[in-house]
This record gives structure tokens, sequence and C-alpha cells, in this order.
């Protein structure tokens, strides 16, 4: 068992650089509605019941883009010519990422919910071993923090329980990744059909994943900080320009530059190596799979 992906993480640090002006131009696109996203939101914190539509319309339009956006870097990260200029377009591929992220947001909101809300009734279940251990016979008025209530043994399990549904979590978003790339080369949309192709790869993709994304991270929340200090406009939170009277204290003009900025560079940083990652992985397991078929095949000969 491998712990990382070598070869995929130098997919994902190369495809921003080998593809640089395709790259900016799609960041150059999301940061533009991102820019228009975070306005309308502005707005909308400051009372303006049309900045509501106008944001949902933005946040589709956005999400719209990002996938205009990763079907063209996954074409071209996965070795297929760009049949535009910048290799973007809408078309079928577009519509199936569009059907890919639907499936995974219900397959997701099915099983993690139904883990969530097993996991709400054990805390409750410590909670109420805790309020017997101190000796409270009725339950408090009002809001109760259960977690008030959790001795070191309540804790010790407690921890247990979240960090096993952090990493079940993990678990099947790292198998879900190869969904992407799998649905761009098959032409068609693969999810549970790309599933075996994940299978006893759960580390190796967590940790060349984590390899991308906690570096990319760190400088997303320094840049996200710098530009706050530097023009007092936090890209990652507009509603913070609205004062408690609800009114509008910084300029959304400036809002917009620094969110075209700040989204754009999320983009470059974050999407792109990414994409080049699970482009990546999803290449070399394939061509694993298909030489273990083969090498199969052969011994049965």
């Amino acid at each position: 068992m491998r712990w990382i992906e070598p070869g995929a993480l130098r997919a994902a640090l190369q495809f921003p650089i080998a593809n640089a002006r395709m790259v900016l131009a799609g960041a150059g696109l999301y940061g533009v509605v991102f820019a228009v996203q975070s306005v309308l939101t502005l707005y909308l914190a400051a009372g303006s019941s049309a900045a509501g539509l106008g944001a949902l319309i933005a946040t589709l339009a956005a999400f719209g883009v990002f996938c205009v956006v990763l079907a063209g870097w996954g074409r071209v990260a996965l070795g297929r010519q760009a049949s535009t200029p910048l290799g973007f377009q809408a078309g079928g591929d577009e519509l199936r990422l569009i059907w890919v992220a639907f499936l995974v947001v219900i397959l997701s909101f099915t099983v993690l919910g139904t883990a969530l809300v097993v996991l709400a009734f054990m805390l409750a279940a410590l909670a109420m071993i805790g309020a017997e251990r101190v000796g409270m016979s009725e339950p408090p008025e009002g809001f109760i923090n259960i977690f008030s209530l959790f001795g070191p043994g309540e804790w010790a399990v407690a921890l247990v329980l979240m960090g096993g549904f952090a990493i079940f979590s993990i678990w099947l978003f790292s198998r879900l990744s190869l969904g992407v790339p799998a649905t761009l080369d098959g032409r068609r949309v693969r999810i549970l059909s790309v599933w075996p192709l994940s299978t006893g790869r759960f580390v190796a993709i967590t940790l060349s994943a984590a390899a991308v994304i906690f570096p990319a991270l760190v400088m997303i929340l320094m840049i996200n900080s710098a530009l706050g200090t530097l023009f007092g406009i936090a890209p990652a939170s507009p509603q913070s320009l609205v004062n408690a009277n609800g009114d509008v204290t910084g300029s959304p003009l400036g809002l917009a530059a620094v969110s075209f900025v700040y989204g754009g560079l999320k983009m470059v940083l974050l999407g792109a190596p990414l994409t080049g990652l699970v482009c990546a992985l999803y290449r070399i397991y394939a061509r694993e799979n298909a030489h273990r078929v083969e090498t199969d095949k052969t011994r049965q000969l």
C-alpha cells in the first residue's frame, strides 16, 4: 500500500504552471462572478430583499462557471486537446459535471446525514450519563450545552466518536473524488461505477490531497488576512462591511475588486492543483487496474 502518490503530486504542481494561460483565464472568469456574488451578499446583509434573489442567481452562476472551468481544466489534465482557444465551452461535459455534483450532494447528505444523526444520539446519551454523574435530576430550562455535562470519560468517548465521523467523512469524499475525471474521461456520469478504482487507496488519495490542500488553505487565509489589513475589506466575509444599523460602511467597488482577486487566487492555488491531482490519480489507478486485469488474463491462459 502506498502512503502517497508522488507522481500525482508532481502533476498537481505542474498543471497550473504548464497551463498558466488557461488557468488564469478560468480564475478570471470565476473571479468575476465571485465579485458579483460578494457585492450582492453585502447588500443582502444590509437588508435589501432584491439582493437576496440576486445573490441566489449569482451563486448558481458561480457554480455554473466553476463547472465550465473545471471541465476545461479536467479535459486538458486528462490529455485531451482543447477544442476552443482557452479550452472552455458549454456542452455535454459541463452538464455531466453538474449532475455529478448534484448526485454527490444527495449521496453525501444521505450517508453523512444518517451518520450525523447517530452521532447526535450518542452524544446526547453521553450527556445523560454525565448529568446522572453530577446528580442532575431535572433538565435545566432553555438551551442546554451538552458538552458542559461531559466529564473526562464522556469526553474521551465523544472524541473517539467525533474522530470516527470525521475519518468516515474524509473516506467517503476520497472514494467519490475520482468521479469527476472518470466522468470527463468516459463522457458519461460515473460515480459509483468508478468506486472500485479507489478501493484500497484511501490513504494515498487522502494524504496526496492533504499535501495540496493544506498549504493552499494557509496561503488563502494569509491572503484574506492581508487584503483585510491593507484595504479594510475581508473578501471572505462581505457582511463585515455592514454595521449594526444595517448601513454599508465600506466601498462596494472596493469589495468587488478585492473579491475578484481573492476568488481568482482560490482557483489558482486550490482549484487548479486539485484538478491536476484527481485527474492524475485517476490516470494512474486506471492504468494500474488495466495492467492488473491484463496480468490476470495472462495467468489464466
